[in-house]
């Protein structure tokens, strides 16, 4: 599954890959739930699925630091990184200090977080 980090109400995960628990989530509904009478696969909701990932109970991810420059997600939480932000840095993982992880929750507080909605107000911009 991955590292869990807690800290003062802060919570990062490492090497946690998504279409495994994505899988696995789906397939513990189709094959427990539903085979047992449970659920009806057509009554599946979102909500079943996510209490049925790895990282049931935790909110959805805020923030994605990509290391190394790379450009790609790595199969890193599909499903909870949805509305993400993501913060690319040339520095290597085994570099990566406090203060890169400061320089990069600073980024991220500059963002306009809109959650899939669009911004409004300039010009040709669309109403969310």
């Amino acid at each position: 599954m991955g590292l869990l980090l807690q800290n003062q109400g802060a919570e990062a995960f490492f090497g946690v890959t998504g279409q495994h628990p994505a899988g696995t989530g789906g397939e513990a509904l189709a094959q427990k739930r539903a085979a047992a009478g449970e659920i009806r696969p057509e009554d599946i909701t979102r909500a079943d699925l996510e209490d049925a990932l790895y990282t049931h109970g935790l909110p959805d991810v805020d923030l994605v630091i990509r290391t190394s420059g790379e450009m790609r997600l790595s199969n890193f939480l599909l499903y909870q990184i949805a509305y993400a932000e993501f913060v690319v840095t040339d520095t290597l993982w085994p570099d990566f200090d406090v203060r890169a992880l400061h320089e990069a929750i600073a980024a991220y507080q500059k963002r306009d977080r809109r959650y899939g909605g669009v911004k409004t107000g300039a010009k040709g911009d669309k109403k969310a």
